[in-house]
């Protein structure tokens, strides 16, 4: 359970008043579980190891070490990350922030939030986000889904339900409206996928974190609509319980059916409660239960394989 790491250079400037800038340069990356750091986006081995390289569970499979050597491309690649935070204007934050893997894909992100105070303890902020996700190279290799069945498509052939097989241009669109009153903070959001190529985001910074992303839950395959609604309250704001703090998240998936015409295809429609506990025992130490309850519908061909609940309990000690 080491956490997700990265080799390469970063840097952060606040030079420029009201703003935050950062850059970093990553050559290599290192996943949970693994041993070694190994490529940042390249997906199995020359041996067919998928731990000794990108093996996370949103990590698009087409691009793996086999197609790119098929394609006569590098399997050695970088991942370039800038990010840019404002707020020069009055109660407003905005954030730009650039992803890119060069002769592959490169991604802009722009994020407003605007915070209405109502009251000393009450205040209301709207958001938008917006994703956009630009083929430099990487859908001719790998195709538009992240199962990887695409990446050997040819005219004639099934797209699996994609407009386009053979490129990851995408974008996705998120919105949510969030009230905070004390220790209390409830939040509204959607989120919809292009129906374009999946959104290809294998570094641990998910794309609809803080606004549709439920435990455990992969929801920017395209076409994918998710409506949430969550609740926070944090107990020990007036010492009702010190330390403890409870969140009960409902989102409702809506996936494209026709895209699960392959075995390896997008999940069915579902349903997610995800339940978070957290105790600060002191400082250093604090303990998380976590529950995720996953109903979904049956898949096309009639069976029920994505359904599931999920328990974990997490002791985390700082050094």
């Amino acid at each position: 359970m080491i956490p997700n790491t990265f080799e390469g250079l970063s840097a952060q400037s606040s030079i420029i008043p009201n703003t935050i800038v950062k850059g970093a340069y990553f050559y290599a990356q290192k996943l949970r579980d693994h041993t070694a750091f190994h490529d940042v986006i390249t997906y199995n081995t020359a041996s067919g190891h998928s731990m000794e390289n990108q093996d996370d569970a949103a990590v698009h499979k087409g691009l793996s070490y086999a197609n790119f050597t098929a394609a006569g491309e590098t399997t050695d690649h970088a991942l370039i990350v800038a990010d840019l935070k404002n707020k020069s204007f009055k109660d407003v934050q905005i954030d730009l922030s650039y992803h890119g893997i060069p002769h592959v894909l490169s991604s802009f992100t722009t994020e407003i939030n605007y915070i209405i105070q109502v009251t000393n303890e009450i205040s209301i902020t709207p958001g938008v986000r917006y994703m956009r996700q630009i083929d430099n190279g990487g859908g001719a290799v790998g195709g538009a889904s992240l199962d990887g069945n695409l990446a050997s498509w040819q005219s004639g052939l099934s797209s699996n339900g994609y407009t386009n097989p053979k490129s990851l241009d995408s974008s996705l669109t998120m919105a949510r409206l969030l009230l905070k009153k004390g220790p209390f903070v409830t939040q509204i959001a959607y989120s919809q996928v292009a129906d374009e190529a999946d959104i290809v985001a294998p570094w641990r910074g998910f794309p609809t974190g803080g606004y549709t992303r439920a435990i455990t839950q992969y929801n920017w395959i395209a076409n994918t609509k998710t409506t949430s609604a969550e609740i926070f309250y944090d107990f020990s704001k007036y010492n009702i319980i010190p330390g403890f703090s409870a969140l009960v998240r409902y989102a409702i998936q809506n996936y494209d059916e026709n895209k699960q015409l392959t075995s390896g295809g997008v999940q069915a429609d579902s349903n997610v409660v995800h339940l978070d506990f957290r105790q600060h025992i002191n400082a250093a130490l604090n303990a998380k239960v976590r529950v995720g309850l996953m109903n979904a519908e049956n898949r096309l061909d009639g069976r029920d394989i994505d359904s599931y609940n999920e328990y974990r309990f997490e002791l985390n000690y700082l050094f």
